[in-house]
């Protein structure tokens, strides 16, 4: 090694990390990790440093960089039919969440009307579903697994 002031550089560090990251330490640091996590699981956070860390994370997922991106089309408006449907949509439902029943009454607001196929201009009967403002979240991602199950269950009750 040469002798005086050795400066790391990125590509030092990567290799470096690259020779020491045995899969064997890769999962003891995620073992650790998780650990640590649930440690700190309900001990709350100060103001500052929920400050802080929404700062750290300001436009992290905001517009292409989202893992949900496409195209830009939640800017599209919805049409003026589907205000009138909403709530046709939910009574057919019974104001009850159609992935994990859970109520009106148990969300304490509105429940959500989610378009099956992901097309707003589509607010046919049979391309809506109630959902929970959880489980409407949660069925952004994997859009084709969820667009089969929510298909196959309203086929179900058509029936």
């Amino acid at each position: 090694m040469p002798s005086g002031v050795y400066i790391k550089t990125a590509e030092h560090n990567r290799k470096n990390s690259e020779a020491h990251m045995t899969p064997e330490s890769r999962e003891r640091s995620r073992v650790t990790g998780r650990a640590m996590g649930k440690a700190r699981a309900g001990v709350p956070q100060s103001d500052e440093h929920k400050r802080n860390n929404s700062i750290a994370h300001l436009g992290m997922y905001d517009g292409d960089k989202n893992p949900n991106w496409i195209d830009g089309r939640s800017y599209e408006p919805y049409p003026r039919e589907f205000d009138k449907t909403k709530q046709q949509i939910r009574e057919r439902d019974g104001n009850v969440c159609q992935r994990c029943g859970r109520t009106r009454e148990e969300e304490g607001k509105e429940l959500s009307v989610h378009h099956i196929d992901y097309n707003k201009q589509n607010c046919s009967d049979g391309n809506l579903i109630t959902l929970c403002r959880s489980c409407n979240g949660k069925v952004n991602s994997n859009r084709d697994y969820w667009k089969q199950v929510f298909q196959q269950k309203l086929e179900l009750q058509l029936v």
